[in-house]
């Protein structure tokens, strides 16, 4: 019975510290558009992270919405210019069942302070599986690994920055094409100490009871 309590609390501690990670995704891509002046085919440098223990915000039929603030923000470098965005906005999409399956859309404003700045400007992301392809996520969780050719969409898989004023109205600031995507997925600090926690206190509920299993054959209380 204690073996079997014991093997429960460990499955369950596994799955709660396993589900608890920071991912950190880095993004080559090169530039097709931009006011900026930068020439078409200029690289450009992006990474972006979030947290995969964060709650959906904004739960639907089919998508999910993760709101996350700093230090979880898109930090990108094209040319002479650079970004970094106040906030992070992660739709997660699975099986839409429409031209494109699933999807990851990412998404931010930019910090007006940084060198390629423009009036209410904020950055997008988009990562879309081709309607046949219902297997590049598996629900609506945050993925812990990105595989970008799963996401190979004709005309959904792109990024940019866009100003969305009210006096001119939604205009393409920079516009570039995904090359490359790599993530990279760290166990967070506090669900380690958790499970080193759990293990030491399981281990030691087990020790007592084999102790007193022992003293009970022998007539002690």
């Amino acid at each position: 019975m204690m073996k079997k309590v014991f093997s429960a609390a460990l499955l369950a501690v596994f799955c709660a510290t396993t589900q608890a990670a920071t991912v950190t995704v880095d993004i080559v891509g090169l530039v097709n558009y931009s006011t900026a002046g930068e020439a078409a085919g200029q690289e450009i440098r992006l990474r972006l992270s979030y947290d995969t223990s964060a709650d959906a915000g904004t739960p639907g039929f089919n998508y999910a919405v993760y709101e996350f603030g700093s230090p979880h923000v898109v930090r990108g470098e094209f040319g002479s210019q650079s970004f970094t965005t106040n906030s992070l906005r992660i739709v997660v999409s699975n099986d839409q069942g429409s031209s494109i399956q699933d999807s990851l859309d990412f998404i931010g404003d930019l910090d007006a302070t940084q060198s390629f700045a423009c009036d209410a400007c904020y950055f997008a992301m988009s990562l879309a599986s081709p309607w046949w392809n219902a297997d590049a996520l598996s629900d609506l969780s945050l993925p812990t690994s990105i595989d970008l050719s799963q996401f190979n969409a004709p005309g959904y898989t792109y990024g940019g920055i866009y100003s969305a004023s009210a006096s001119q109205g939604e205009q393409t600031q920079l516009a570039f094409d995904i090359v490359s995507l790599t993530t990279h997925t760290v166990n967070e600090p506090a669900g380690l100490a958790l499970l080193s926690a759990t293990l030491l206190a399981l281990l030691g509920v087990r020790g007592r009871h084999r102790a007193y299993s022992r003293g009970a054959g022998n007539g002690f209380v």
